[in-house]
């Protein structure tokens, strides 16, 4: 009989000490990788970086040379893509798994491909497509034209059958600059009435068809929304107020009760944060014009510096990936590619404390170590359809994803899955995940 290990439903905190010898825990590991696109405020604006499942992604304007750049071996080496479209500029970069990814453009409009970005196909032409994600499969896709003069109607196109068709709606108020998508399925975008006025959140939950404007304001010129990986209902926003300011200052926003009141974190004089900013697991990152990087690991209460002035960012930009807590790429305002592999200078560390014992997440994995096909057998938490099973190398990258449910109790990796090595993986639900556990592949 095959015995099942329990996990406590645990909740995991960061918790981290500070050093002050942060500029050596950055590397340059791209010089001038992209070119920069000068905007209307003659600073760079713009340019987007993202990681998928052990491939970086960078863009920015088109040189001649390639609107995007790849590498699978964390920044050593890079491939160069050319979509046709020299002069153009790249706004966001979006991949579900390494083979279905999205680029955004700012007067182009999108597009997709299928097959890790061997090839590419235009699929909604648009202007000003400033925000694009893929749902909950790679054939639902939101993408979020942030509306500019002569019609300043910022819309959030949808399409649920791979690009090939698209709905539109618009959020409310005239100008939206991001959008997110909390755990439970609500989207969120950041609207603005007009060019002087606070900003709102407005709400979905029927995947965009219909829009609930919240009262609650915020800073009008606010480039990035992003939803907590835990909590549906926490919220933060990086309000940069570059281009138009209310009130002269530069703020990081955080909501605890899904968008209907925020809380001031930090602020600064304008011109301060570039408006990018990006959510992990135990931390969140964002950028600043001239004064390096900054991460919170308290639920965006509070912020500490995490790289030197020297990692300068562009303004209205998606410069930040993540590969997890700890390993960062930054996209520079000169096209540099920078990478700290220890959250900056002093790695967040995930601390386990048990909250509840009522809906334990259970796996384990047998033969362990296998030289052929491995079984993961796994209990889902009380009142729980769905989950997935991640398997992840021993640098915390990504390499698979299983979709599990609760009508089967196992998964069966067969050897052709995962070559030799050694890999962790760990059972993730909306009501928590389990301890990652390590595998071992012997061929």
């Amino acid at each position: 009989m095959i015995s099942v290990i329990h996990f406590s439903f645990i909740f995991l905190i960061a918790i981290f000490a500070v050093t002050s010898n942060l500029p050596a825990q950055w590397k340059k590991v791209a010089n001038a990788l992209v070119y920069p696109y000068m905007g209307n405020f003659a600073n760079p604006e713009y340019g987007a970086i993202h990681f998928k499942d052990g491939v970086l992604w960078a863009g920015w304007q088109d040189d001649g040379t390639g609107l995007l750049r790849s590498s699978s071996d964390t920044g050593k080496t890079w491939q160069k893509i050319n979509l046709g479209f020299n002069g153009e500029i790249i706004t966001d970069i979006n991949f579900y798994d390494k083979l279905n990814g999205l680029a955004a453009t700012l007067n182009s409009g999108i597009f997709i491909t299928r097959n890790g970005g061997a090839t590419w196909a235009s699929i909604l032409m648009a202007q000003n497509c400033i925000n694009v994600s893929f749902g909950k499969s790679p054939n639902i896709m939101y993408v979020l034209t942030g509306g500019s003069i002569p019609s300043p109607t910022g819309l959030i196109h949808t399409s649920i059958d791979g690009g090939a068709s698209w709905i539109e709606a618009a959020p409310g108020g005239q100008f939206c600059s991001s959008f997110t998508m909390a755990n439970n399925g609500t989207l969120y975008v950041v609207c603005s009435t007009n060019t002087s006025s606070p900003g709102f959140i407005s709400a979905s939950t029927d995947s965009g068809k219909t829009w609930q404007q919240l009262s609650a304001e915020i800073g009008g010129d606010s480039y990035t929304i992003c939803a907590d990986s835990t909590d549906p209902k926490r919220l933060y926003v990086v309000n940069e107020a570059y281009a138009i300011s209310t009130d002269d200052h530069s703020q990081l926003y955080y909501s605890d009760d899904a968008g209907n009141s925020w809380v001031t974190a930090i602020q600064f004089p304008t011109p301060f944060f570039s408006g990018a900013m990006t959510c992990t697991k135990n931390a969140i990152y964002v950028s600043s014009l001239r004064n390096g990087i900054y991460r919170s690991i308290d639920n965006g209460k509070t912020w500490k510096k995490a790289s030197p002035d020297s990692i300068k960012s562009g303004f209205d930009t998606r410069n930040i990936a993540c590969v997890n807590d700890n390993i960062v790429f930054i996209l520079d305002s000169i096209g540099n590619i920078w990478e700290t592999t220890n959250g900056g200078g002093d790695s967040v560390i995930e601390k386990s404390y048990v909250l509840s014992n009522k809906n334990p997440l259970s796996s384990s994995a047998y033969p362990n170590p296998s030289n052929g096909q491995i079984r993961i057998e796994y209990q889902l938490p009380e009142g729980v359809s769905t989950g997935e099973l991640i398997i992840t190398n021993i640098e915390g990258i990504e390499i698979k994803k299983y979709q599990v449910g609760n009508i089967f109790n196992e998964i069966l990796i067969e050897k052709s899955d995962l070559p030799s090595g050694s890999y962790f993986y760990k059972l993730v639900t909306e009501k928590g995940e389990s301890e990652a556990r390590k595998i071992m592949i012997l061929r």
